[in-house]
C-alpha cells in the first residue's frame, strides 16, 4: 500500500469559505489612562475575570469530552482488512501474477456496510476483516469498488460480526484548522491507532489509484500505510477516508 496521510471525500458539492475572525487593536481598551493620567490597566473585577475563566475551561473540557466520546465510539467502527489479491498477468494472459497480501482499514456505516479504499481490495482473491479488541476474522464481499475515487463497499454476512459494532455518519466538508482525529490500523504494530491532526487544505488533488482528479482533504495527522480505509474524525462524523500522502513531504498529508 502506498504511504497513506490523505484524506478524501467521494463528493463534495462545494468548498465551504475558512472560518477565520479578526479583532481590531482600535476597539480593544487593552490599556487606558488612569485618574491621574498614569497609564495603567482596566479595571476588571476579579470576580468577573474568575467566572470567565471557569467558563472557558468548562467549554475546553467539554469539547475535550466529546472528542474523546466520539474517537471512543469510532473504535467499535473501525475494522482491519486483510486482502489476498492476484493481479493480471499482462505478459501471460492466461495466468495471474503471484498472490501477495495486504492489509488496510475500513469503517462500518449504516445497513451493515463497511467502506474502505479500492486499492486496499483492488485484484482480491479473498478479503477478511477484523474488529477491534478480537482475533476472530470474518470473511467479507466486495459489494462496490470506485477505482476512480478509489473506494469501496464491504459486507460481512456472518451475524456474530455484527454484534457490538457501532455504524459512523458522513459529516460535512470540514473547515481550515479544524481538528480530526484519524482512527486505523497502520504499520508497525496490530492494534488501532488513532493520530490527531488539523486540515490544512482542501482542494482537487491527483488520486494515484484511480489517476483522476478529485476533492481531497489536506491534513497534518501522522498517518502511515494500512490506515487506507480509515476515517478521519470530525466531531462525532467522518469528514474523510485516508488514501494516500505527498511523497516526499514531511507533515503534510
Amino acid at each position: 500500500l502506498p504511504p497513506l496521510r490523505t484524506v478524501t471525500r467521494a463528493v463534495l458539492p462545494h468548498l465551504a469559505a475558512p472560518r477565520f475572525s479578526t479583532i481590531s487593536c482600535a476597539s480593544t481598551p487593552s490599556l487606558r489612562l488612569g485618574e491621574c493620567g498614569a497609564l495603567g490597566t482596566p479595571s476588571i473585577p476579579s470576580a468577573e475575570v474568575s467566572e470567565g475563566e471557569e467558563e472557558v475551561e468548562s467549554a475546553a473540557a467539554r469539547h475535550d469530552t466529546d472528542a474523546f466520546a466520539a474517537v471512543e465510539l469510532a473504535l467499535d467502527s473501525v475494522v482491519k482488512v486483510f486482502t489476498v489479491s492476484s493481479g493480471p498477468n499482462y505478459f501471460l494472459p492466461w495466468q495471474n501474477k503471484a498472490q501477495r497480501e495486504s492489509m488496510g482499514s475500513g469503517f462500518v456505516i449504516s445497513g451493515k456496510r463497511i467502506v474502505t479504499n479500492a486499492h486496499v481490495v483492488a485484484d482480491h482473491t479473498f478479503v477478511l476483516v477484523r474488529k477491534h479488541g478480537s482475533p476472530a476474522k470474518y470473511k467479507a464481499e466486495v459489494q462496490a469498488i470506485g477505482h476512480e475515487c478509489d473506494l469501496a463497499l464491504l459486507t460481512v454476512e456472518s451475524e456474530e460480526f455484527w454484534e457490538g459494532m457501532n455504524s459512523l455518519e458522513l459529516g460535512d466538508i470540514p473547515f481550515l484548522q479544524e481538528a480530526v482525529a484519524v482512527v486505523g490500523y497502520p504499520q508497525g504494530g496490530d492494534n488501532i491507532s488513532v493520530t490527531k491532526g488539523v486540515v490544512s487544505r482542501v482542494e482537487p488533488t491527483q488520486y494515484a489509484h484511480g489517476a483522476t482528479q478529485l476533492m481531497a482533504i489536506q491534513i497534518d495527522a501522522a498517518i502511515n500505510p494500512g490506515n487506507s480505509g480509515g476515517p478521519a474524525i470530525m466531531g462525532d462524523k467522518v469528514a474523510g477516508v485516508a488514501f494516500q500522502n505527498l511523497s516526499g513531504a514531511e507533515n503534510i498529508g
